[in-house]
């Protein structure tokens, strides 16, 4: 689905179930811009759709931020790099991280109860 500036839907597609998620994402960011003359992009992902291939394919993209989840692998990464302590949530339900090996790139971590 893509939204305006006000969230209201301009335009959905809809793929076969069977077609990977992560394979429509590159190609759609380019044909929103195309189509819609779309400069700045918010594009919001499941784990599925926003992996590490695509992360790498879009990095220089300046125009574009990606939203998604981590991945439990993700999230035990950081956790082996000590970006993040599992006592971070003792007094806090959410917190906000960065990676110093991924600059530009933040967490915004959250616990649900």
């Amino acid at each position: 689905m893509i939204c305006n500036g006000e969230g209201c839907p301009v335009g959905v597609e809809v793929y076969a179930g069977n077609t990977k998620d992560e394979t429509t994402v590159v190609d759609k960011i380019r044909q929103i811009r195309d189509d819609f003359g779309i400069e700045k992009i918010v594009f919001v992902g499941d784990r599925g759709m926003v992996t590490e291939s695509i992360i790498e394919a879009l990095k220089d993209d300046d125009a574009l931020h990606l939203i998604s989840a981590l991945t439990h692998g993700g999230m035990r990464k950081l956790l082996e790099k000590k970006v993040i302590q599992l006592d971070l949530f003792d007094k806090h339900l959410t917190h906000e991280v960065s990676d110093p090996d991924k600059p530009g790139q933040r967490y915004c971590l959250c616990c649900i109860l």
